[in-house]
């Protein structure tokens, strides 16, 4: 005779931590909190745009793959907490969540040609729209028009992002599952260094930065200026005219990004690149070498091992050996796309 189940029932609030539910039922239902993507308290407002923006987002993501589930974000006592439901009955639950992987798995094989074609060109006209306004000129009602027209777009960035998010994950977990299933649970992490990308947007900021830097080098009193300068410092006055206009073409190109990315009110680098001007000193202090020198290194090794893992398993049978390739090259496309995107 086996023990009974334990009984579950709702998780104790700590004394430090009390919780006012604005709707009856709020209570019952489990809340997580949202530590990778908002490990720090948030302003009402963020919270706000958050859960119509993202929320919105991963709803449409869920009601395009066919899960019969929704997903409400909420900002409890500063932090961002998340709450997944079905949204049918239980008994139907295991029969579309079957159907909803099957139509995940059917989109794997189109979502890198759809963003590539559709969506990032989308997005970057977006961005466009963005740039043509000029934001101190506008009186309060286009201001008012504009963030409207912002707030649609943003809506419409964290549909594509949630409908893309499979093949940021699932590839790599499959081609490790299929790797351990050949090889074995040991050899698990293998599968990690054959799906790394030829390159990625992030690599793409790092070298830009780099070169930054190698440019600055040409000029001595900028060098001087930077080394001297302490961590924080405002980047006015680390500049001169050759500096600047640096500095201007690299933050026209990359001063969208954010220190937190979940917060609005966070500067980006168009108005605090402060950031930057911390790893252009970084690097003139340290003589850094250029970071492609790295991604050369790790990319001619993925390509020794994966070259020695084709020959290993060359005798077997064909299909295994189609289901290898595929797997593989949809584990170093997720790979890119999850810092691309």
């Amino acid at each position: 005779m086996t023990d009974a189940p334990p009984k579950v029932g709702p998780i104790r609030l700590p004394e430090d931590f009390p919780v006012e539910w604005p709707e009856p039922g709020d209570e019952e239902r489990l809340w997580a909190i949202d530590l990778m993507h908002a490990p720090l308290p948030i302003k009402p407002l963020t919270a706000d745009l958050s859960a119509e923006t993202t929320g919105y987002g991963i709803n449409k993501g869920h009601e395009y793959y066919g899960r019969p589930i929704r997903t409400e974000r909420r900002r409890i006592n500063t932090y961002v907490f998340g709450n997944t439901r079905p949204v049918v009955p239980p008994p139907d639950i295991p029969e579309m969540m079957a159907a909803a992987e099957k139509q995940t798995d059917a989109a794997l094989g189109t979502i890198w040609d759809e963003w590539e074609q559709s969506w990032l060109p989308e997005l970057k006209e977006n961005l466009r729209w963005f740039d043509e306004n000029e934001i101190s000129a506008l009186t309060n009602s286009e201001l008012i028009r504009l963030f409207n027209g912002w707030f649609v777009k943003l809506q419409r960035a964290y549909e594509i992002h949630f409908t893309l998010a499979p093949l940021n994950n699932i590839p790599g977990s499959k081609f490790q599952d299929f790797y351990t299933d050949l090889f074995g649970e040991d050899r698990a992490l293998e599968a990690h260094e054959l799906i790394i990308a030829d390159t990625n947007m992030s690599l793409e900021v790092d070298v830009a930065i780099w070169q930054l830097a190698e440019n600055i080098k040409t000029t001595q009193t900028l060098v001087d200026r930077y080394r001297a300068a302490a961590p924080g410092d405002e980047i006015a006055s680390l500049d001169g005219s050759d500096g600047a206009s640096q500095f201007d073409e690299f933050l026209n190109t990359y001063g969208h990004r954010t220190r937190e990315f979940m917060d609005y009110s966070a500067p980006s680098w168009f108005e605090d690149p402060t950031p930057v001007a911390d790893r252009v000193r970084s690097h003139l202090l340290n003589n850094d070498y250029d970071p492609r020198v790295s991604r050369d290194e790790l990319i001619a090794r993925r390509d020794r091992r994966t070259d020695e893992i084709r020959s290993e398993i060359e005798t077997y049978p064909q299909p295994v050996l189609d289901q290898f390739e595929e797997l593989l090259q949809r584990g170093r496309l997720g790979s890119r796309l999850k810092e691309d995107h």
